[in-house]
């Protein structure tokens, strides 16, 4: 074996601030500070685990199955494995996700993804209820002007 990149990692184990969901378009960290660590520096989390998923939250609100290794399943080991105690679900203006879904252009404008963070959220709070797990769940949108947090 050659070792690549020698980098000291501590060995201890960490409690995630935050479980955050995130698209995996690079468009917003194509920066030397991206948008993602803008975001973490914001909201002052030390540990966060990242998951990522083509189109972000918008699976959770559009899509009613999943393979098995779902998106629920992992903010789900997020929050056993790392007593995570938020969960950030996130989209964002211009996603493939949503024209692969035949949605068109208005489809990815702020009111519908707004609409579809909140189905998000009823979805997972009802997932996170049938196994007795509890967070607080953060809505955000993303456009390329920052970063919006509906209220809704």
């Amino acid at each position: 074996m050659k070792l690549i990149v020698p980098f000291q990692v501590p060995k201890k184990h960490y409690q995630a601030d935050a479980s955050v969901v995130w698209c995996f378009d690079d468009r917003c960290n194509e920066h030397q500070n991206s948008l993602l660590d803008a975001f973490i520096e914001a909201m002052e989390f030390k540990h966060v685990d990242l998951i990522t998923e083509p189109g972000g939250a918008v699976v959770l609100a559009r899509f009613q199955t999943y393979p098995t290794y779902s998106l629920i399943d992992r903010i789900i080991m997020s929050l056993e494995l790392h007593s995570a105690s938020l969960v950030v679900l996130m989209v964002h203006v211009d996603c493939a996700k949503y024209k692969g879904l035949g949605l068109g252009e208005e489809a990815v404008k702020k009111e519908w993804l707004a609409q579809d963070l909140a189905a998000a959220e009823q979805r997972l709070s009802k997932a996170l209820e049938t196994k007795k797990l509890r967070a607080d769940i953060k809505k955000v949108i993303v456009d390329f002007d920052g970063l919006w947090e509906t209220e809704e």
